[in-house]
């Protein structure tokens, strides 16, 4: 919403940080890395270039519950189909929690 971030490269954060526009990712792990992104902050003439950008590219898409929701049905679905079957016999000895009442 136009704040810029410092995230690291392999979280899930990072798909909403466009690294050098509106954050920085750094090297996970790495505790260089991350003193480098931090201190590159120190500029508020960057800060307010990284800012401006993380504001209009949020706002030019915001998101909603609906496309949240709708993006994780799409993702449950396809790992549906692709599921083998019958279960392996690994996998169906595992002893999952049923649900009830999905009404």
């Amino acid at each position: 919403m136009g704040t810029p971030a410092v995230v690291s490269d392999v979280c899930a954060g990072r798909e909403a940080v466009e690294d050098g526009k509106s954050g920085y990712w750094f090297r996970s792990g790495d505790p260089d890395a991350l003193a480098h992104a931090l201190n590159l902050l120190k500029d508020d003439a960057l800060v307010e270039r990284l800012s401006n950008h993380a504001y209009a590219a949020y706002w030019a898409d915001p998101p909603t519950l609906k496309r949240h929701v709708g993006a994780l049905l799409d993702i449950y679905e396809g790992m549906l189909c692709r599921w083998p079957e019958p279960l392996p016999s690994s996998a169906a000895a595992i002893d999952l929690p049923r649900a009830t009442n999905l009404a």
